[in-house]
């Protein structure tokens, strides 16, 4: 079967609807609305799950980029002019997201192939649409860049997936076990990178949302206990209430 797992998932996501919504509202508050990128002082950029600030400064040498104190600080020439500015910023931003992707996913390759006591496999790094990773016949990992503006528990999410997937090229049951032993908790991860993801494509007004799908049966498994979940969470909170007003009633009976 594709996800062997799916009925135990499906438990899980119902057992963690607080959890869920909790993480959702979270993901909400962090990422905002995101409106259409100007590249200006003051938009904020996801790196690792977390939001730097980009300042622009005026600079007499060549462009440069350097991150410090939770801002991205883009450094133009002076003489950059100013319609060319914003591609020149995207570029900067771009290139520098590129090479610390490389860097990172190098180091979490590395950890996990050796987890699954394999060769590192050589590394690709793609701008796909529709996938965070792929592997192929060659033995060879692309991941979109774009993983980098993910938290790190969901890049290893990825990496350990496609790494796995050099040893069962589909999701069979050996697949999964696999992939069990080397991250207990990848259900977990899973359910966190449907919620992530899914947030973070209704934020940006659907822009994001063929990126962030690591799994269409579990974004849709998530799209479809959202509302039962927010029952749960209701019922929960009022059973808690029914509680606490058991609780003053009995207190105030035995005080009388």
């Amino acid at each position: 079967p594709l996800m062997p797992t799916l009925k135990s998932l499906s438990k899980l996501v119902h057992s963690k609807a607080i959890w869920i919504l909790d993480k959702q509202r979270r993901i909400k508050e962090t990422l905002g609305q995101l409106p259409k990128r100007e590249f200006v002082t003051g938009e904020s950029f996801l790196y690792l799950g977390r939001h730097l600030r980009l300042k622009v400064l005026k600079s007499k040498t060549k462009s440069k980029i350097t991150v410090k104190g939770g801002r991205f600080l883009v450094s133009l020439n002076s003489l950059v002019k100013d319609i060319e500015k914003k591609k020149m910023i995207r570029n900067t931003l771009s290139s520098w997201y590129k090479n610390h992707a490389d860097v990172v996913l190098l180091k979490r390759v590395q950890i996990y192939s050796k987890k699954l006591k394999i060769p590192a496999p050589e590394i690709l790094l793609a701008n796909q649409t529709k996938r965070w990773g792929s592997c192929n016949q060659k033995g060879q990992i692309r991941f979109n860049w774009h993983i980098i503006m993910a938290p790190i528990a969901l890049v290893d999410y990825v990496v350990a997936h496609e790494l796995c997937h050099l040893k069962y090229i589909n999701h069979s049951e050996n697949f999964w076990k696999l992939f069990g032993s080397v991250m207990p908790d990848y259900e977990i991860r899973l359910i966190e990178a449907g919620v992530w993801g899914s947030t973070v494509a209704e934020a940006s007004n659907n822009r994001a949302r063929r990126q962030v799908r690591d799994s269409e049966q579990l974004a849709e498994l998530v799209r479809t206990v959202s509302l039962e979940t927010e029952k749960i969470a209701a019922a929960s909170q009022q059973m808690a209430g029914f509680a606490r007003t058991g609780q003053d009633v009995s207190a105030k009976v035995a005080t009388e």
